[in-house]
């Protein structure tokens, strides 16, 4: 290692690396598809995000089944064929699944990924649509925009990161189009078809927590921190001291990449500090760094991660989502407003956009528009007092689960009264008679 005593001490600080804001549309010369994300991985990145993030994971799936609620019902009145119809089509809108199952995995695509994608096959007369299929968002990417701004086919592979090799080869869907009612094709909701504008957005996408994408990441990084730390037995974060020369620029590079492979990121629970100087009777030191008070400042990371979560899921009360606040107790009443504003605003315009594009798709086998039935996490309770005197026999037994009384069940019930009545004592009749004859005897 050369010497230089002409230099002054080096500092060297190694952290975590910087993020850039996300870029979806990204468009490469010679590409028949437009790349989502400038790796084409972006929806990898979302889905890794999901899986390390327990909170947002949580609140995903939480969503997931508001929007469903109680499934689809007919919008208003139908004749009795045409609803018979409809039932039909949906309880087995292809050989293995329900319309039920599809939403569950379009609902689950449009939370993760802002959008979904549903694949239409045609009959051979092109008369109507004969199956419905869901196919996995990540997995798409759409083609180029033509003349008119119109994208015309989309692209499907199973591993985008491998494209080149021959099982995984894109393959070619022809855009939804029920002017051409020809073999199968795809229904993509983008920014530009059916989902909802972002200025700057055309191709794909973005979801509505994307302005937390980094916090979610830092989620994950808190709790690897904590775990690596434990793991490790020790607080890895060093002041390296090389005291036998200051080496050329190109050697300070290939130790900071060993460094840093070895010991930075949350893997490695923290980061390095490595100063060099030309000192040759002393030793290479390795001194720690104490961080006493790091819990309390992963606390404080923690509860501002959490905030920025459930805000970019705007989340209007986190008891909504099992996240309890300190000092709050979260009483039934402000549960019941909360709830009914995350309705709303979020569950309600969500299910419109979806039913919209399946009322689209079902209208072309002339079958009666569908909504969504929302479902009520949250409601009102009452005491045994109120509840007899607003609610009539059967709807007090349908709340304990019973079914209603039939008419022998009245009379049953009635003719055991009339014997409670007739199985009053002697004695007691006597006592009430001789008390009426005692009013009515002249003074």
């Amino acid at each position: 290692m050369k010497k230089k005593p002409e230099q002054a001490p080096i500092v060297v600080n190694y952290n975590f690396s910087s993020h850039n804001p996300p870029q979806t549309d990204v468009i490469k010369r010679g590409s028949d598809w437009v790349n989502y994300g400038t790796d084409n991985q972006f929806p990898k990145k979302l889905i890794d995000l999901l899986n390390a993030s327990p909170l947002h994971n949580a609140i995903v799936v939480s969503k997931q089944n508001m929007i469903l609620g109680n499934g689809l019902v007919t919008k208003a009145e139908s004749n009795i064929p045409k609803e018979a119809e409809l039932i039909e089509f949906l309880s087995a809108v292809n050989p293995l699944e329900s319309m039920e199952d599809i939403l569950r995995k379009i609902i689950f695509d449009y939370e993760v990924f802002g959008g979904f994608a549903i694949n239409v096959i045609w009959n051979k007369p092109g008369t109507k649509i004969s199956e419905i299929h869901h196919i996995d968002y990540s997995t798409i990417r759409a083609g180029l925009e033509n003349e008119d701004g119109i994208v015309k086919e989309y692209f499907y592979s199973s591993d985008w990161k491998q494209y080149r090799k021959a099982e995984y080869a894109p393959k070619s869907i022809k855009a939804f189009n029920p002017a051409d009612r020809n073999g199968s094709q795809l229904f993509y909701l983008s920014p530009s078809i059916g989902g909802a504008y972002r200025p700057g957005q055309k191709y794909y996408p973005l979801p509505d927590y994307i302005a937390a994408i980094d916090d979610l990441e830092l989620d994950y990084h808190i709790s690897n921190f904590h775990l690596n730390n434990i793991k490790n037995g020790m607080h890895p974060s060093l002041h390296i001291s090389m005291t036998n020369g200051i080496p050329e620029r190109e050697e300070q590079q290939v130790y900071r990449k060993q460094l840093e492979k070895h010991f930075t990121g949350s893997d490695n629970a923290g980061n390095i500090l490595v100063t060099f100087a030309n000192d040759a009777e002393s030793e290479t030191k390795v001194t720690p760094i104490s961080n006493t008070d790091l819990d309390k400042r992963f606390t404080v990371i923690q509860n501002l991660v959490t905030t920025k979560i459930l805000s970019a899921h705007r989340v209007t009360s986190p008891l909504l989502f099992g996240v309890s606040t300190a000092g709050k107790l979260g009483g039934s009443n402000e549960l019941l407003v909360a709830s009914e504003l995350y309705q709303n605003q979020v569950i309600k315009p969500k299910q419109q956009i979806i039913s919209n594009i399946i009322n689209k798709i079902i209208k072309l086998n002339d079958l009666p528009e569908v909504q969504f039935e929302s479902s009520q996490p949250v409601s009102f309770t009452f005491s045994e007092t109120i509840l007899n005197q607003i609610l009539t026999v059967d709807e007090l037994r349908q709340k304990i689960g019973k079914a209603e009384l039939t008419d022998e069940d009245v009379k049953r019930l009635l003719s055991n009264l009339q014997i409670t009545i007739e199985e009053e004592t002697p004695a007691e009749q006597i006592q009430d008679e001789e008390d009426l004859t005692d009013k009515n005897k002249p003074e």
